[in-house]
Protein backbone atom coordinates (compact mmCIF):
# COMPACT_ATOMS: atom_id res chain seq x y z
CA UNK A 1 0.00 0.00 0.00
CA UNK A 2 1.45 3.35 -1.09
CA UNK A 3 0.18 6.80 -0.10
CA UNK A 4 -0.42 8.82 -3.28
CA UNK A 5 -1.66 12.06 -4.74
CA UNK A 6 -4.38 11.78 -7.37
CA UNK A 7 -4.97 13.80 -10.53
CA UNK A 8 -7.44 13.66 -13.41
CA UNK A 9 -5.65 13.57 -16.77
CA UNK A 10 -7.07 13.37 -20.32
CA UNK A 11 -6.29 9.65 -20.47
CA UNK A 12 -7.68 8.83 -16.99
CA UNK A 13 -6.73 9.06 -13.33
CA UNK A 14 -3.05 9.22 -12.41
CA UNK A 15 -1.50 8.55 -9.00
CA UNK A 16 1.90 9.74 -7.85
CA UNK A 17 3.38 8.05 -4.79
CA UNK A 18 4.44 10.22 -1.87
CA UNK A 19 8.25 10.45 -1.76
CA UNK A 20 8.54 9.02 1.77
CA UNK A 21 6.46 5.96 2.65
CA UNK A 22 7.80 4.86 6.06
CA UNK A 23 5.21 3.96 8.68
CA UNK A 24 6.66 6.63 11.00
CA UNK A 25 6.30 9.42 8.39
CA UNK A 26 2.82 10.78 8.94
CA UNK A 27 3.41 13.96 6.93
CA UNK A 28 2.98 11.97 3.71
CA UNK A 29 -0.67 11.47 4.72
CA UNK A 30 -1.31 15.23 4.54
CA UNK A 31 -1.26 15.36 0.73
CA UNK A 32 -2.43 11.80 0.15
CA UNK A 33 -5.73 11.48 -1.69
CA UNK A 34 -5.52 7.76 -2.43
CA UNK A 35 -3.80 4.51 -1.54
CA UNK A 36 -2.28 2.49 -4.39
CA UNK A 37 -2.77 -1.21 -3.67
CA UNK A 38 0.34 -2.98 -4.95
CA UNK A 39 0.56 -6.77 -4.47
CA UNK A 40 3.40 -7.98 -2.22
CA UNK A 41 6.45 -9.07 -4.19
CA UNK A 42 5.48 -6.95 -7.21
CA UNK A 43 8.77 -5.05 -7.06
CA UNK A 44 9.26 -1.62 -8.59
CA UNK A 45 6.48 -0.46 -10.90
CA UNK A 46 7.28 1.59 -13.97
CA UNK A 47 5.57 4.79 -15.03
CA UNK A 48 2.19 4.02 -16.56
CA UNK A 49 1.65 0.79 -14.60
CA UNK A 50 -1.96 0.11 -13.68
CA UNK A 51 -2.79 -0.37 -10.01
CA UNK A 52 -5.91 -0.69 -7.88
CA UNK A 53 -6.63 2.48 -5.91
CA UNK A 54 -8.59 3.20 -2.72
CA UNK A 55 -9.75 6.83 -2.48
CA UNK A 56 -9.20 8.59 0.85
CA UNK A 57 -11.49 11.55 0.17
CA UNK A 58 -14.50 12.23 -2.03
CA UNK A 59 -13.67 13.31 -5.54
Amino acid sequence: VLRCSLSAEPDGWHVTPAPKQGSHILTSMLGARALALVPAGEGELGSGSRVAVELLSSW
